[in-house]
């Protein structure tokens, strides 16, 4: 995928200001709204804060906790050895840090935000000049981690964006443009992926194939060497979101697709409810869903409000139609709207 780095003008200062100030930041934010590309942004402009050395480490191909320590410890170049246990590894990247500042990006953190949590606490303890910058769609949650959540993209940057990975073409239709990046959410995944396709296309043409979500129905997967397989689209980036979700998290997500606008707790709880997912269980089960950057929640005075973006909604509403459920639940939305 292209590299250049678009909108977000203010944003990699505000995080290296935050570095200056904790030492583990992790950026959090929806499927494919850019947290990686602001990570590698951040790490290019690191000497502001300042270090001697930066490490970036992608755990996208990490399923087994145990065999994180000893990954990053590959990417350090330190030499393999099956015997080492987990903390023995741990020992052995403080001992290679030092007494340098060094400025650790521990990427794409989904899978394994416990055992992250973990070596990034024993590491801050081990090496007092080590920051530490992860990147998921939830936070660590461990004492002292500060948390900035990467936003979609202003309606500016976002027609910026598709632009410039057009290839800056004579004739841009803007007006068309802009429609289709609100439609998008300012979501930069669904952008870039909008753009590969378009290839030519007239833009309007795209936004009548478009439906519901990010992506028209049926899109195939970008065949790109250059993309991680869970960016090559919209459905495969939502489904790892959806991987990470407990069932009845996934359940609520599917019902909370009924919903085309905000929503508050009651509303929640009265659509949703139902067989394994009480009433009871709706507040802790729609605070998972913005723990892992699913539902957007906004405080307005007197009650939280919450929201999915199209894209996400798209996809729960799908899943809700595989659970025959559609029906049923549309016919509680509106009953409690009356």
């Amino acid at each position: 995928m292209a590299t250049t780095f678009v909108g977000r003008r203010a944003e990699p200062a505000q995080v290296i200001r935050l570095l200056g100030r904790a030492r583990l930041v992790t950026l959090c934010g929806v499927a494919g709204v850019g947290k990686t590309r602001l990570a590698r942004r951040v790490l290019e402009d690191a000497g502001r804060i300042p270090v001697d050395l930066t490490v970036m480490v992608d755990l996208e191909p990490l399923d087994d906790p145990a065999a994180l320590p000893g990954a990053v410890a590959r990417c350090l170049g330190i030499a393999p050895d099956p015997d080492r246990t987990a903390a023995e590894w741990t020992a052995a990247i403080a001992e290679w840090f030092g007494h340098r500042r060094v400025l650790l990006v521990l990427d794409t953190c989904d899978r394994l935000v416990d055992a992250v949590a973990r070596l990034a606490t024993a590491l801050l303890r081990a090496v007092p000049g080590l920051r530490v910058l992860a990147t998921g769609r939830r936070s660590l949650g461990v004492p002292g981690e500060h948390v900035h959540l990467v936003r979609p993209l202003p309606a500016c940057d976002a027609v910026a964006l598709l632009r410039d990975r057009l290839g800056d073409p004579p004739g841009f239709e803007a007006e068309a443009a802009r429609e289709l990046c609100g439609l998008l959410d300012g979501v930069p995944l669904a952008i870039e992926l909008a753009a590969r396709s378009l290839s030519g296309r007239p833009i309007r043409e795209y936004i009548a194939a478009l439906g519901d979500g990010w992506e028209p129905a049926g899109a195939a997967p970008v065949a790109a060497a250059d993309l991680p397989e869970r960016h090559r689209s919209v459905r495969a980036a939502l489904g790892w979101s959806h991987a990470l979700c407990t069932p009845r998290e996934r359940l609520l997500w599917a019902r909370l697709s009924v919903f085309p606008g905000e929503f508050d707790l009651p509303a929640a709880e009265h659509v949703c409810a139902g067989g394994p997912l009480p009433a009871s269980a709706v507040l802790d089960t729609i605070g998972g869903l913005v723990d892992k950057s699913v539902v957007l929640r906004a405080d307005r005075p007197g009650a939280a409000r919450y929201r999915l973006l199209r894209g996400v909604r798209a996809f729960g509403a799908e899943w809700l139609d595989r659970l025959g459920e559609r029906e049923a639940v549309r016919r509680r939305h509106d009953d409690y709207r009356r």
